[in-house]
């Protein structure tokens, strides 16, 4: 759902938008990994998306240099939150939020 982010400033950027789209989510993290300077986390996302509840897994890929996060990639099928958003037109203006970079959201306040 969300491109590869290299930086603190662009994993800042990743959160914040998933946190417009998802003001209400809770994760259970399902299962961890390590190994040398790269952290696995799978988890089992739920949120309210319009109207109605949207579940989907995740798993993120975190590379940790010097004790700060530099590189998140994210492993996901979109297809879930994808046709929740469809189906619920109620949704959408927070879908088309979500993928406004954060200044122009922060511009336009």
């Amino acid at each position: 759902m969300f491109p590869t982010a290299h930086g603190v400033t662009a994993i800042e950027d990743m959160f914040r938008r998933l946190f417009v789209l998802f003001p209400d989510m809770a994760l259970t993290v399902v299962r961890t990994a390590v190994e040398g300077d790269t952290v696995y986390i799978e988890s089992a996302c739920t949120a309210s998306l319009g109207r109605g509840p949207v579940e989907f897994s995740v798993c993120d890929r975190f590379t940790v240099v010097g004790g700060v996060i530099r590189t998140r990639r994210s492993f996901s099928d979109p297809l879930p939150v994808l046709l929740s958003g469809v189906r619920r037109p109620s949704a959408w203006p927070r879908l088309l939020r979500s993928r406004l970079p954060v200044r122009a959201r922060t511009a336009s306040v």
